[in-house]
């Protein structure tokens, strides 16, 4: 089920942000009520995120609901912990979600609103607003708008006697408030020790919020949003700020456009697959694997988080662009499994694989070889999903795939034959759990109706009997990394007549054939 987006609705501010204004003597609340939550009151103004807490994103429509209507009906919920600055700033410490989905409701934003459209200037993913509206209208439909609730009390006439009851109920009613005592180290510390609990939190989670202020997490954080909402990186210049905005938004258009769209209709699929709340940790792992100057030192004026996303763009150049470097490698092929799931491992696999391609100047090897590599991995992308579950993780598993990668290419470089590199390679050792045996070549549901997945794997099997292939090396060709070449070279003599073109990769054209 999709996540709603609510990050917008409490602001973000460093916890540990140095103020000059003195010491504000202010007494702690000890409950937070519907009116403490609208927009313009001093509570929900003065109310603040830590900047390195995740996206509050993971809740679903179905969640959002039931906890609204824990509220309106007075059932027990958790207290929400919260800490105040020197400055008088109180930091929300446990319950961003709760409250977000309260003042998502009383604010009638769920990620489409007022407050969001402030925060996202105007520039909201239309993946998110069309989740907003399906939200809305299933809250609305289900216990009414926050405007009823108050209409309510003014036009008793108009409302069954129920529903005014609960509205009279509901300027009452209030959340408990718990605060957290000591200093800014105490509070992250409270931070930590909490949204660890139930594994709620995970481990490369946690890293990114530790190295909060490097290059490659800030880096990740702003391709995430495509260099929007809030600025992990407002201290830096403004022509700075500048540049890390216009180089995230670049890098969000390759990795995650054109949108994914399921079921699967079309061969044109983005490079990184579907983009929600959980992609911040594909890209912060992308990244690292694509910088790897200084990766743990802080950024104090935001060069290195420039040079940063300038490694990383130039990666993505070469995986699948229209840039002359560009291998154009299609992400059916790549990245996805024949059933038309996004594979992270692969992903990364293939992103190692293409920088050492480059670095080791093995470009043409495989635009020579091109062709039967990728009848090869197409084949037998099982394998490297076995290869994935021996190591547990997409992140262990990568350098292992890559390896296994180069090896089918070197195969092939010495003139083995495309249908016997497998069998030749699962003859060695480190391959032995990389056996035959492990395929799994057909679905014997006894089902009458086909699967999501079985209708996606035939429509990917039928559509590339007819996909463009490149004219060069006979790979195919992405709509994102077209070029139009001269069948007789302009220096030849060749003319830009339709009977003279032709459709390659980038690198087919530009580089492999000179």
């Amino acid at each position: 089920m999709d996540k709603v987006n609510l990050d917008s609705l409490i602001q973000r501010e460093d916890l540990d942000i140095k103020e000059t204004k003195e010491a504000i003597n202010m007494t702690l609340k000890d409950t937070v009520s519907v009116s403490d939550l609208n927009k313009n009151e001093f509570f929900l103004t003065n109310l603040f995120k830590p900047d390195f807490q995740r996206e509050t994103s993971e809740w679903d429509y179905k969640k959002i609901l039931a906890f609204i209507e824990s509220f309106i009906n007075q059932e027990l919920i958790p207290s929400i912990i919260l800490w105040r600055s020197e400055s008088g700033k109180v930091f929300i410490i446990d319950g961003a979600h709760r409250l977000s989905s309260l003042i998502a409701w009383i604010n009638d934003d769920y990620g489409d609103g007022q407050i969001s459209n402030e925060f996202y200037k105007n520039s909201i993913m239309n993946e998110q607003l069309k989740i907003a509206k399906q939200t809305r209208e299933y809250i609305n439909k289900k216990i009414r708008k926050y405007a009823e609730y108050k209409d309510a009390l003014m036009s008793t006439n108009k409302y069954d006697e129920d529903f005014v009851k609960k509205a009279r109920n509901l300027s009452g009613n209030g959340i408990k408030l718990q605060w957290v005592n000591g200093d800014v180290s105490r509070a992250e510390k409270s931070f930590y020790n909490i949204n660890q609990q139930g594994a709620i939190i995970s481990n490369i989670e946690l890293e990114i919020i530790r190295s909060r202020k490097t290059p490659i997490a800030i880096s990740a954080r702003a391709i995430m949003r495509m260099g929007s909402g809030h600025k992990y990186w407002s201290n830096f210049s403004n022509d700075k700020q500048q540049s890390i905005e216009n180089l995230a938004k670049e890098i969000y258009n390759i990795m995650f456009m054109p949108k994914l769209e399921t079921p699967i209709k079309t061969l044109d699929l983005p490079m990184c697959g579907k983009h929600n709340g959980s992609s911040l940790s594909l890209i912060y792992e992308f990244v690292k694997i694509c910088y790897t100057n200084n990766k743990l030192s802080d950024d104090a004026d935001g060069n290195k988080t420039i040079e940063c996303l300038k490694e990383v763009k130039k990666v993505l150049y070469l995986i699948n662009t229209n840039n002359k470097s560009s291998l154009g490698l299609h992400p059916v092929i790549y990245f996805y499994s024949k059933s038309g799931t996004f594979q992270v491992s692969t992903f990364y696999a293939f992103s190692l694989f293409v920088i050492e391609l480059d670095k080791k100047s093995k470009k043409n090897i495989f635009i020579k070889n091109r062709e039967n590599f990728e009848k090869i991995i197409y084949n037998n992308d099982f394998l490297f999903q076995f290869i994935n579950r021996k190591y547990r993780s997409s992140k262990k598993s990568m350098e292992h795939i890559k390896t296994f990668l180069l090896s089918i290419l070197d195969c092939l470089d010495k003139g083995i034959e495309q249908d016997k590199v497998i069998e030749h390679l699962l003859k060695d050792k480190k391959y032995q759990y990389l056996t035959k045996a492990s395929v799994n070549t057909t679905n014997d549901s006894s089902n009458n109706n086909f699967s999501s997945s079985d209708k996606n794997t035939i429509f990917i099997k039928e559509a590339l009997n007819s996909a463009p292939k490149c004219s060069i090396c006979n790979g195919y060709i992405h709509r994102n990394a077209i070029s139009i070449d001269h069948i007789k070279r302009k220096e030849d003599g060749g003319k830009a007549t339709i009977d003279n073109g032709q459709l390659t990769h980038p690198y087919c054209n530009t580089g492999y054939k000179h």
